[in-house]
């Protein structure tokens, strides 16, 4: 299961990774920044949102990854 984080420091939550990734990725209503969707996330703190996908998602993590403009999204 590849492993997906959004660094929250470098996150502007443009939404560009909702967009391209909706089954993966949300905003957090409280800090307007993006996070790992239930049931993936696994750790969700102030500085990071880190989760494990499906390895079928795995394409959609990484096109969300390349369309992040402020690149805080990696995929692993």
């Amino acid at each position: 299961m590849p492993k997906v984080r959004v660094d929250k420091a470098v996150c502007m939550g443009c939404g560009a990774c909702w967009a391209l990734a909706l089954q993966i990725f949300e905003e957090n209503s409280n800090t307007f920044k993006s996070r790992i969707k239930e049931p993936y996330r696994k750790e969700d703190s102030g500085s990071e949102s880190i989760g494990e996908i499906p390895d079928n998602l795995a394409g959609d993590a990484k096109a969300a990854a390349e369309g992040c403009p402020t690149g805080a999204i990696t995929v692993g």
